[in-house]
């Protein structure tokens, strides 16, 4: 898993901050578009960064 989050989360970025997209959106978008599902990753990964909208 560690893998494939290092290799999309540029892409996960760039959409819930970048597009400013809800996580529900970039889930569907990540997992639709590059096979990668982002459910559990997502929210970790936004609380490991600190980010908040």
């Amino acid at each position: 898993m560690t893998k494939n989050w290092e290799k999309e989360k540029q892409r996960l970025w760039e959409l819930y901050m970048g597009r400013n997209m809800k996580l529900t959106d970039v889930r569907k978008i990540m997992l639709g578009q590059h096979g990668f599902d982002a459910s559990s990753v997502s929210l970790r990964a936004v609380k490991y960064l600190g980010v908040t909208k």
